[in-house]
């Protein structure tokens, strides 16, 4: 595994964040839940994530969809959906996760993931980040 994606899974669980991104200036972390710190700084400058190291407790089809737009490097996962794994492979970036499942339940446990969902079916990244967008519109989550 490259060092700085070694380095990035280690502050993840370290740290207790649910994203922690190293490669370019600053490290990135969130506290926050699913998609949004992914697409939020992406939002902000469409070159956030460009050639970096992404360590993430959850990726289903949704962020990985938006990491590839994001250009990213390198990818550790605690927990990745079998779509995001087939998203991402042929993509040339890095990828290291602990637990495949078929796919991210959402946040009450009683169903899909709303965005994993929205991107079923979709295979061009930056289609998945309008719909992505549009949903979260929807869902009063700007």
């Amino acid at each position: 595994m490259n060092k700085l994606l070694a380095e990035a899974a280690q502050r993840l669980d370290k740290e207790n964040t649910s994203i922690f991104v190293l490669g370019r200036g600053e490290p990135y972390s969130s506290l926050a839940r699913g998609i949004a710190p992914i697409i939020q700084p992406m939002e902000q400058d469409p070159d956030f994530f460009r050639e970096t190291f992404v360590a993430d407790k959850v990726i289903g089809r949704a962020a990985a969809l938006l990491l590839i737009k994001g250009g990213i490097r390198g990818l550790y996962a605690k927990v990745i959906s079998t779509s995001a794994v087939e998203v991402l492979k042929d993509t040339g970036i890095e990828l290291h996760f602990e637990q495949e499942v078929p796919r991210i339940l959402n946040r009450t446990g009683d169903g899909f993931c709303p965005m994993e969902t929205a991107t079923q079916g979709i295979t061009d990244p930056e289609e998945a980040f309008r719909v992505l967008q549009k949903k979260r519109k929807e869902m009063g989550k700007h």
